[in-house]
């Protein structure tokens, strides 16, 4: 079975949609978003290749949606390092230059 890593940018992206989440909809609606993001990459852990994959981007990387935002991760032998998450109306391909 596989784990899961966030990359440096990943846990940044995450704090940022923690503080807008809490600024907008408050305490529990931030707790039952990042409890389902944290759920999302331990699927995303046991079963890495249902994601699309995003040559555009990179070989090797990976993508799954999940309501507004679209996760980015590559497969790293035992591990599932998440790259990214964004919000699906940023510019993808401009945060991975």
């Amino acid at each position: 079975m596989r784990g899961y890593r966030l990359a440096p940018e990943a846990d940044q992206d995450i704090e940022a949609i923690a503080t807008y989440t809490f600024e907008t909809w408050g305490e529990q609606q931030t707790e039952l978003y990042l409890d389902s993001l944290a759920k999302l990459f331990s699927k995303i852990a046991e079963s890495p290749y249902l994601g699309r994959e995003r040559k555009e981007i990179r070989s090797g990387i990976f993508s799954r949606n999940h309501q507004k935002h679209i996760i980015f991760y590559r497969v790293s032998g035992d591990w599932v390092d998440i790259l990214r998450v964004l919000h699906h109306a940023r510019d993808v391909e401009g945060a991975f230059e």
